[in-house]
């Protein structure tokens, strides 16, 4: 591990910089596992350090250690589930000289395997900002992945992730698609989008893509029907799914275990969205929201907000915030105690 951290950093290449972005529970950590296997790109289990450290360090390290950087990089709670030895990555850190942001991102993003010409940070979060970080990483490309609204809320109805309210969760998946279109008209060589259906039911074409997008040449592994993870390296409950083939078996899941009246208010709420994409509400349609769903709409909103206030804050109050919020969630809980037990 520690030669290729060591491999990395003295290396006389700068890696390139990709993020895999898009809504939970549609298909970022399917694509990412598709990506990994590609030689030459190296994309570790999700965290969400870099839009945590951007403000403070996105002008490197100028008056701030080592020291600090590597201090505030683990006060983000989801750094904990990479394997990184603090004192092996200050001490890469010093004997490379490494001083700009992105670098930096670099060390953390490739400490654990060999130099890689493209390192990637898959993150939920990072769709709120977009902007940003295609501001502050002109070079990164970004690969955004979108899922059908409904077969994506149904998925959220079956984990810990989110409160389990229908209208909250419609006007997420919304708010945060439209987010990641407007940036990309705007950036149009920079994001690529996918659809989690086409890359299921036409993976080869779609891989193909990527790898143009890329500018990388293609390798028939990445759409290779063997399972996308050994058994033995899934240790999160909710990623199981990775230890069988690629499959078409969930795209439509949602008309079984979906409601009609769910159908008709996630429809309201993201009909008009969704058809940008391609996605087209059924006959069930509502001529107005019934009062219910008002609640659900401004605490999907509130949620929203929340992480756009909570990322102006400085690092330490930030931190002291998240570990709150981590230390009652349910999904968080439940990482841990897989990690933990090493089990699926």
């Amino acid at each position: 591990m520690f030669e290729a951290l060591g491999c990395l950093l003295m290396s006389d290449k700068t890696p390139s910089t990709i993020f895999v972005i898009g809504r939970a529970r549609s298909g970022t950590t399917l694509l990412t596992c598709i990506l990994n296997r590609h030689p030459k790109i190296h994309i570790p289990i999700e965290t969400h350090f870099i839009i945590h450290l951007l403000n403070k360090y996105k002008g490197g390290l100028t008056n701030n250690s080592i020291d600090e950087f590597v201090d505030d990089l683990f006060s983000e709670p989801s750094m904990h589930l990479r394997t990184i030895q603090n004192s092996v990555l200050k001490d890469k850190i010093k004997s490379a000289g490494y001083k700009s942001f992105e670098d930096l991102c670099h060390a953390v993003l490739g400490y654990d395997a060999e130099y890689h010409p493209i390192l990637g940070n898959k993150s939920t979060l990072y769709v709120l900002f977009t902007n940003k970080l295609l501001k502050n990483f002109p070079t990164a490309k970004f690969i955004w992945i979108i899922r059908d609204y409904r077969a994506q809320i149904n998925s959220m109805l079956k984990v810990n992730f989110e409160a389990h309210n229908v209208p909250s969760l419609a006007i997420r998946w919304k708010r945060f698609n439209e987010t990641v279109l407007k940036a990309q008209k705007c950036n149009p060589g920079r994001i690529y989008l996918v659809r989690y259906e086409d890359l299921v039911t036409e993976t080869e074409q779609e891989v193909k893509k990527i790898c143009g997008f890329l500018e990388l040449d293609v390798n028939p592994s990445m759409w290779s029907r063997k399972s996308l993870q050994n058994q033995n390296e899934i240790k999160i409950r909710f990623q199981s799914k990775l230890a069988y083939p690629i499959n078409t078996d969930y795209i439509e899941q949602w008309k079984q275990e979906l409601s009609e009246e769910q159908v008709s208010v996630i429809e309201k709420i993201c009909g008009e969205a969704g058809s940008n994409f391609g996605y087209y509400t059924s006959k069930m349609k509502l001529s107005s929201l019934p009062i219910s769903s008002w609640f659900g709409l401004v605490y999907g909103q509130a949620y929203l907000w929340y992480f756009r206030v909570l990322y102006r804050l400085p690092i330490k109050v930030r931190s002291y915030v998240m570990r709150i919020f981590y230390k009652h969630s349910k999904n968080w809980k439940q990482i841990r105690e897989d990690l933990s037990n090493n089990c699926v």
